[in-house]
């Protein structure tokens, strides 16, 4: 895993407060895919990735980073 851009992660689970989340997430995804330089928003399940989720050290779903 790896970021190359102005990137926005979500650490998530399938709880109710990140499937509530989940279209708000594809509508930021939408708008910022079309800035100038484009942004990204990547969501990955910790459930499937702990490592990712012991290496950002989350604690609680969801969990948001913003890496610039």
């Amino acid at each position: 895993f790896s970021l190359s851009h102005t990137e926005w992660l979500t650490l998530y689970n399938f709880s109710g407060h990140c499937k509530k989340l989940t279209p708000e997430y594809a509508a930021a995804a939408a708008i910022l895919e079309k800035q100038d330089p484009p942004m990204y928003v990547a969501k990955v399940d910790a459930t499937e990735n702990n490592a990712l989720a012991e290496r950002y050290q989350v604690k609680g779903f969801p969990t948001l980073f913003w890496f610039v």
